[in-house]
């Protein structure tokens, strides 16, 4: 679907999926409509972008500074691409829509490792880091909180790095 889009065609389901060459009974088992399909291939082609930046570029970052680009990073995204996000986000809440990518608990559990984050740690921490990235972090900020692009920025840089600092910082559980 990506490869027709950037050749200038509004791809179908079935059209993607002979471009594929993949069954056109597997393509529509992933995707319900055709406005699901081509809003997940634009996302993920945005998505690919913050992908193409390995996270060793951040290497010689803090963690906890690591963490704050990256959430930095993918609430521009966001911002920049508000359309495809709110509408992917509308599609994901119905249950014939799929589901939405976990990318962001990737990237981001890769980099607590890289703090040497304990697994049981890790595991509050990364989905409490995920809510601060992506289109729903956005929306909270802008349309519920009422925050200007600047202060909704301020306000993530500053959630990312108070989570990151608490996960680092916390020892394991030794009774659970």
């Amino acid at each position: 679907a990506a490869v027709l889009m950037d050749e200038g065609i509004v791809p179908t389901i079935a059209d993607a999926a002979d471009r594929a060459e993949i069954s056109r009974a597997t393509a529509y088992r992933y995707f319900s409509s055709p406005e699901h399909l081509q809003n997940e291939a634009a996302l993920d082609a945005i998505a690919k972008r913050i992908d193409a930046l390995p996270l060793e570029a951040l290497e010689d970052a803090s963690v906890e500074d690591a963490v704050a680009s990256l959430i930095g990073r993918v609430h521009q995204m966001s911002l920049d691409h508000e359309v495809a996000f709110r509408t992917m986000l509308r599609l994901s809440l119905d249950p014939a829509g799929g589901s939405r990518g976990g990318r962001r608990m990737g990237w981001i559990g890769a980099l607590l490792d890289r703090a040497g984050v304990p697994e049981d740690i890790k595991m509050r921490a990364v989905p409490a880091l995920s809510l601060l990235c992506g289109i729903e972090a956005h929306i909270v900020l802008s349309d519920v909180c009422g925050l200007k692009p600047d202060a909704a920025r301020n306000t993530l840089d500053w959630a990312a790095r108070v989570l990151t600092r608490a996960a680092i910082a916390e020892k394991p559980d030794r009774f659970g």
